[in-house]
């Protein structure tokens, strides 16, 4: 009788084993079933939106950027406009020089550092002033007339 019982038990787990067997053959032909859908579904919704693409005709060409009508500052023109402007207005603030040059406050930040770093200009009470012995302090300004 114990042969009988251990036969039993051991048919017990093989019969176990096919059946989880089975349970996980059955769950991948499903999860493959379900994959397969699914790239089916994504082969036809790409198929509409390659139709969609070629209704909406050809890219249009792209516009190179638009670049500033007016024309670049020469090397050294900036700087030497600044020089010239601040030496006929002591004082001005880099706004006020930058209005009358027509440019950004920050392009004359640069110069003024530059400038005075070099000791051409000096920063005295939060305004620019050209340093006597440099070319645009000996200059003087145009008489109105």
């Amino acid at each position: 009788m114990a042969e009988f019982d251990g036969g039993t038990r051991a048919g017990k787990a093989n019969s176990a084993a096919e059946a989880g067997s089975d349970l996980a053959d059955s769950t991948l032909a499903n999860a493959r079933a379900l994959i397969e859908a699914r790239l089916s579904e994504l082969e036809r919704e790409r198929g509409r939106l390659r139709e969609a693409l070629a209704h909406l005709g050809p890219e249009p060409a792209r516009r190179p950027a638009r670049r500033s009508s007016t024309k670049r500052a020469g090397r050294g023109q900036r700087q030497a406009e600044f020089l010239e402007l601040l030496g006929s207005k002591p004082g001005a603030s880099i706004s006020e020089l930058a209005r009358e040059m027509g440019v950004q406050p920050q392009q004359l930040y640069a110069i003024a550092r530059r400038l005075t770093d070099g000791g051409a200009i000096a920063k005295r009470d939060g305004s620019y002033v050209v340093v006597d012995g440099t070319p645009a302090a000996d200059a003087k300004p145009a008489a109105d007339g």
